[in-house]
């Protein structure tokens, strides 16, 4: 049995597919149904445009789109255009464009095509996959507004300033009693790209729960309060589709992207809030955005980012987008300023809000978390939009800040509680760099210049051959450039990356140093392929991956290449070749004449056949030959060589095939031979 994954082309061809009984899945926004085949199915081309085999873990399907970086964003819409390739979506900030693989086409021969034409930087294949939202819920009441002296920090800030936090998540109930006004008219269903991000399913509930931590109309008499107390608006930018009971929902690379591109392209976005993750090897095209939101997003002042660090009480936590550099992960804490039980923790933890029982605004009725239109909101989903609420405010206090002061601000107003060990540097493991006070972090931005401004970038840039075999050695090229000179010797550390699907294999964790005075150090490295991937593969350079220096633009310090892996042609088992060197003859004082039989001891006839030639510590040469050979039939042959091939004597003479008929010989024990020449 087999699971085979088909994209539809029309809506009725899908509606009328989706409810077989061999239906293993349905991704409704892209088309796609999954279904178990006992026997091969040859799709009807009038109806279907795409046609896979996945997995049995559903953890990789394609959804038929690609999402393609440019060098130049006007050349690549020319591209496109000319060649009637669909795009479904386009950012010029980023130069990434969402465009459909033509029909029956198989994405390395795609890839091959756009990447050929010197044109883009990268060419991926869109993936969907599972995420888990991060939320438990009970009880209680505003009791984190207090612990975070939410009504102080609303003091310090300017009246009639409206700003919006950009909230990746799963419908929000736009008409909501306690939400009215406070949804952003710059919000986005960027599943079914249109604008209405309401509920379709009794369980997308999350998101609605998070806006209201963020910006729940405040003293209208009804419901609760906001940590944004009116002066933040939730641009809401819904992500995911098949919802589940437990919160869990899938998503795609286009899709995530896509939101950050619209955060990134809102001048009134301060702060994004994720409250979910997976753990897969992540979205190589969503790593990028956020980097570009982060640095070029406000006039390239940039936007903080913030993502739960989730609810599995881990020490270690890998999940995503928690553990991208570019993201604070956030902790969850409770009333008393210790960590929530269930909150994951270490070393990439950047601070912890409140995450315990926030009472927020919850759907009406019975599709919410309760029966109440109000709720108890726990765990890292809370704690996410409490932080990205309290960076929003320091952004309204002071929205001159980069996000790099934006970072600071935020530590720097975090206490030290909980009765935790925190280092020299003033970290926990258990809440990173504390528990967020929004007071003392507005007060902290009122201050111009919290930290001292820099004037240098970083970036780098990686190239590999475009195709390669599968167990072969490739060589990178890779620079990490300064883009200007600096007083002091720079060490930069660098981590460079192969990626194929999911699997994410560091090779190299190193440091560069750019010297004073100096711009760029460029570095070659072999690197072997893997023999058991094939397919479109990525090597990634990440510089500065902790964001340890502090530069102008973070955005540009991962740099990628992509490289065609294919697997090694299998044997023709019916090819055997050997070869005996039998005698030699002197022809005059120089040259000499080497004799050698080449038998066919396989079952398959030989037309071609490859050999390298030649005396030890002397170059060889390749003798390529096109002859016919039947199974059981044998030639012999003598070569001439001049004393140039042969040097001082005695010498061994060596000749051993490569090749036959173009493939590797089944039997290679009796590929070569060799004889000793002398006079």
């Amino acid at each position: 049995m087999s699971l085979n994954s088909v994209k539809f082309k029309d809506k009725a061809s899908f509606e009328k597919n989706k409810s077989k009984s061999n239906v293993a899945a349905v991704y409704e926004p892209f088309g796609i149904i999954v279904f178990k085949d006992d026997k091969p199915v040859t799709p009807d081309a009038a109806k279907v445009s795409q046609s896979d085999t996945v997995g049995e873990s559903l953890d990789q399907v394609a959804s038929g789109l690609a999402i393609i970086i440019a060098k130049n964003f006007e050349e690549g819409k020319q591209y496109f255009a000319a060649n009637k390739i669909v795009v479904k979506d386009a950012f010029e900030t980023t130069s990434t464009f969402f465009v459909e693989v033509p029909d029956f086409v198989k994405f390395d021969d795609f890839y091959a095509s756009v990447m050929s034409t010197g044109k883009f930087i990268s060419v991926e294949p869109d993936y969907i996959m599972p995420m888990a939202a991060h939320a438990e819920y009970d009880y209680s009441a505003h009791w984190h507004l207090p612990n975070m002296k939410c009504a102080e920090a609303w003091s310090l800030l300017p009246a009639g300033v409206v700003k919006e936090v950009a909230v990746l998540d799963i419908a929000c109930e736009t008409n909501h009693e306690d939400l009215a006004g406070m949804i952003s008219s710059t919000s986005w269903n960027c599943v079914t790209d249109s604008a209405d991000v309401n509920p379709v399913s009794e369980f997308e509930r999350h998101g609605t729960a998070c806006s209201g931590v963020i910006a729940a109309n405040t003293g209208n008499g009804l419901g609760v309060k906001s940590i944004g107390n009116n002066s933040l608006k939730v641009q809401f930018l819904h992500i995911g589709f098949g919802s589940n009971a437990s919160g869990g929902f899938s998503t795609s690379d286009t899709i995530i992207t896509r939101a950050v591109n619209k955060a990134i392209a809102n001048p009134n976005c301060v702060a994004m809030s994720m409250s979910w993750g997976s753990t897969g090897s992540g979205y190589p095209m969503f790593s990028n955005a956020l980097n570009a939101a982060r640095t070029s997003a406000r006039n390239g002042k940039g936007i903080p980012l913030f993502a739960s660090s989730g609810n599995q009480y881990q020490p270690d936590f890998n999940q995503l987008p928690a553990s991208y550099p570019s993201v604070m992960a956030v902790g969850a804490s409770t009333q008393n300023n210790t960590r929530a039980s269930f909150s994951n923790y270490g070393s990439k933890l950047f601070a912890a809000a409140p995450g315990s029982a926030l009472l927020t605004v919850d759907r009406t009725g019975a599709a919410g978390y309760g029966p109440e239109s109000y709720k108890g909101f726990s765990g890292t989903s809370a704690s996410c939009p409490a932080m990205a609420a309290v960076a929003g405010a320091v952004l309204i206090k002071n929205p001159n800040l980069t996000e790099v002061q934006v970072r600071d601000v935020l530590k720097n107003s975090c206490r030290k509680v909980g009765g935790y060990i925190y280092d020299t540097t003033g970290k926990s493991l258990e809440l990173g760099w504390g528990v967020v006070d929004m007071f003392t972090a507005v007060s902290l931005a009122g201050n111009d210049n919290p930290i001292p401004p820099v004037t240098f970038n970083i970036y780098g840039v990686i190239s590999s051959p475009a195709t390669a075999q599968a167990g072969n050695i490739v060589t990178l090229s890779y620079s990490v450039i300064l883009d200007k000179a600096i007083a002091n010797d720079l060490n930069v550390p660098v981590v460079l990356t192969f990626k194929n699907g999911s699997t994410s294999l560091n090779f190299y964790t190193g440091n560069v140093t750019i010297l004073a005075g100096q711009t760029t150090v460029t570095a070659n490295i072999p690197y072997t392929i893997p023999n058991n991937l094939s397919g479109v593969s990525q090597f990634v350079m990440t510089i500065d991956p902790s964001n340890t220096i502090n530069e102008t633009n973070e955005g540009d310090n991962v740099a990628l290449t992509s490289i065609n892996v294919s697997l090694p042609t299998p044997p023709d088992m019916g090819l055997d070749a050997e070869v005996v060197a039998n005698r030699y003859e002197w022809l005059d004082a120089d040259r000499v004449r080497i004799w050698y039989t080449f038998t066919n001891k396989g079952t398959t006839t030989i037309t071609s056949w490859k050999a390298v030639v030649g005396f030890d510590g002397k170059t060889p040469i390749n003798w390529n030959r096109t002859q016919t050979l039947l199974p059981g039939k044998s030639f012999s042959s003598g070569s001439v060589f001049p004393s140039t091939m042969y040097g001082t004597l005695p010498s061994t003479w060596r000749m051993r095939v490569t090749e036959l008929n173009g493939l590797p010989d089944a039997n290679p024990s009796n590929n070569e031979t060799s004889i000793v020449v002398s006079k």
